[in-house]
């Protein structure tokens, strides 16, 4: 009888902590996914899709923001760089925007913060969901008038980042 108390006992503990540990999963897989950017991405779907394996070339960026007008790259429908911020954990990119009232997408690489003067941020650090790794943060940008815009990325010093671009007409 005391063995049946035993084994029954540890059946119990089993249960317990197995059903401890899938409602803890349940729970960590809901809270990693925010809503915001599942909303975002359900609906710029196929703006976000080609952003997860957009070819990038490897170039030497601009450590400042007067060395940035040096080097200038023609944004059309879609541009991939990849880099290395500077000892400050800065680079600085700068685009020719060719449109009135553009709107891009920049993807980076995680924990790297996307800025542009003269822009509006329509959203940032944004997960892309669409790419199978998940490692792509999202900003969306709008400029009102063509001309040169000097896109800034921050980041950890000496950090090794992509940089994917496209254009939506969303």
């Amino acid at each position: 009888m005391n063995t049946i108390n035993k084994t029954m006992k540890k059946t119990i503990q089993l249960i317990t902590i197995s059903t401890l540990l899938s409602q803890s999963m349940a729970v960590s897989a809901n809270t990693d996914i925010n809503p915001e950017h599942k909303g975002r991405n359900d609906y710029f779907a196929k703006s976000y899709q080609p952003l997860c394996n957009l070819p990038t070339k490897a170039i030497a960026t601009a450590s400042t923001l007067e060395e940035a007008s040096q080097q200038e790259f023609i944004l059309n429908k879609e541009l991939g760089l990849s880099t290395q911020l500077n000892s400050q954990g800065e680079a600085y990119i700068q685009l020719a925007i060719k449109e009135w009232n553009e709107k891009f997408i920049v993807g980076v690489t995680p924990k790297t913060h996307v800025s542009m003067a003269g822009a509006d941020i329509q959203g940032a650090d944004i997960v892309n969901l669409q790419c199978a790794e998940q490692s792509q943060y999202l900003t969306h940008l709008n400029t009102h008038e063509w001309g040169s815009y000097t896109l800034k990325l921050t980041g950890k010093p000496n950090q090794l980042v992509k940089v994917q671009i496209t254009t939506t007409a969303q």
